[in-house]
């Protein structure tokens, strides 16, 4: 519109690929993304924006991600594996939200993501995957102010300054292929989500420290990561026809 200006992006990438001997091959990828105009509802318009006046509830600012990928991959006749890690960072720079460049709440550092399949005779075939990756970050009190009547304000350094758990889970697969009377094929299939059940955070917020008007002392601030999903056994029937 005249009062918000669409987001633009500009990405270079460039990598290096080698197919080796023994159904091997392998990569190595670098990039680099610069962005400008990206938005942020500003204040309480984040929770609320207003239906009448929403050009005027955002933010403008710009933004930049680079990094390098290597991937391993194995293409068998019997068994297939990949194994992928990205090591990566994302930054805004908001004038009006900080005055320095500051992490992107998705700013993973860190990816890893291991995966492979067996193939057991005509019919049965297992499969497996691992992902790894450094947790979201979330925006921590750094320093508090006390005033008078023991009122406590809330002071930050950066936006999204602190970081969640890593996420990490393994997943299973089990599937039996048949083919019908008819010519059909059939897959059975068994899986499970989160074998080891880790519960990985998916929000954070700060635990408020106890102030003690007698002795002028508060105890410190900490985070607390919430999660969400357990193990997932799940059961499924596909006939293709």
């Amino acid at each position: 519109t005249s009062k918000v200006a669409p987001s633009h992006s500009k990405q270079v990438a460039g990598g290096v690929y080698a197919s080796l001997p023994h159904d091997i091959s392998i990569s190595v990828e670098g990039y680099y993304k610069s962005m400008r105009d990206i938005l942020e509802y500003g204040g309480e318009a984040a929770m609320f924006p207003p239906i009448d006046d929403w050009e005027t509830t955002f933010l403008q600012g710009k933004g930049r991600s680079y990094g390098l990928e290597l991937s391993f991959i194995y293409n068998g006749t019997i068994f297939t594996g990949e194994a992928y890690y990205t090591l990566s960072k994302t930054e805004r720079f908001f004038e009006d939200i900080c005055e320095n460049w500051y992490p992107d709440r998705n700013d993973n550092r860190h990816k890893i993501n291991i995966q492979g399949a067996w193939k057991i005779g005509e019919r049965i075939d297992l499969s497996a995957a691992w992902v790894c990756h450094s947790g979201n970050r979330w925006t921590m009190p750094t320093h508090v102010a006390i005033l008078p009547g023991g009122r406590i304000e809330e002071m930050y350094s950066s936006p999204y300054n602190a970081q969640m758990p890593a996420v990490h889970r393994l997943d299973l697969g089990f599937n039996y292929r048949k083919q019908t009377k008819r010519g059909f094929e059939s897959i059975w299939n068994v899986s499970i989500y989160n074998v080891y059940c880790r519960m990985n955070p998916i929000m954070a917020y700060a635990k408020m420290g106890v102030y003690d008007v007698t002795t002028d002392t508060m105890t410190p601030y900490h985070g607390v990561a919430m999660g969400l999903l357990p193990i997932i056994p799940s059961f499924s029937y596909t006939l293709k026809f």
